[in-house]
């Protein structure tokens, strides 16, 4: 099943219960559109019945021959279905925990009913995927991440499962919680790029504040590089 994703170099994290299941519902939705299985997950994909095995005898011997080669390209088309059926539920078994695949029978009827089987008993639902959320982003520290990019990416990553939640984090809130935990170093250097005196209590644009903030981290960077060097 690893050759399904090895095409696209895909790192698919799997699912391991409620505390990922939107961010890995994202992932998985883009690379199961990708190898063309995702309208078998939402039902888009109209099912092919499997055609019958005799043929029809018509009155002359070209009628014949043309009804038996259209049963030929209907099973054909059929069993081309069904190992793609086959596959769309074999990546979504490799896609989660060995512990979860327990909950995807292997009488399962299609991807739909297992895609279905998965959302009832992992998706989060109302005030308790707001919490998962909230306390997600509230556990995104600055020390925890390599760099800028790393911690911005995952600030932006909770956020997005914040606005699935419908829970109320808006970009003043964001900012706010990004200037509490980035070091005195960037606050320091933000206010020199900002030419005012910049505090915790001020609230800039977002989007203004992450790119500058990248800026921050580059200069700061520069500054340490030692003399001679480039």
């Amino acid at each position: 099943m690893a050759d399904l994703l090895k095409d696209y170099q895909i790192n698919l994290e799997p699912l391991r219960g409620q505390l990922n299941y939107q961010q890995w519902t994202q992932d998985f939705q883009a690379v199961a559109q990708m190898k063309g299985f995702w309208e078998y997950f939402t039902g888009g994909q109209p099912s092919i019945i499997q055609p019958s095995d005799r043929t029809h005898e018509k009155k002359n011997h070209k009628g014949e021959v043309s009804g038996c080669f259209r049963c030929e390209a209907d099973m054909k088309a059929w069993q081309e279905e069904k190992i793609k059926i086959q596959q769309a539920i074999g990546l979504l078994r490799y896609s989660v925990e060995p512990a979860i695949r327990c909950d995807i029978p292997i009488s399962v009827a299609g991807p739909q009913e297992a895609w279905k089987l998965i959302e009832e008993r992992y998706k989060p639902y109302g005030e308790h995927a707001q919490e998962l959320a909230e306390a997600k982003m509230n556990s995104i520290h600055f020390d925890q991440c390599t760099d800028v990019s790393t911690y911005l990416n995952r600030v932006n990553q909770v956020w997005h499962e914040l606005h699935t939640a419908n829970a109320t984090f808006n970009e003043s809130e964001i900012a706010s919680k990004i200037l509490q935990d980035i070091p005195n170093e960037l606050h320091n250097e933000l206010g020199l790029l900002y030419r005012i005196g910049f505090s915790l209590t001020m609230h800039p644009n977002l989007k203004e504040l992450t790119n500058r903030l990248l800026v921050a981290e580059l200069k700061l960077k520069a500054q340490a590089r030692p003399a001679g060097r480039k």
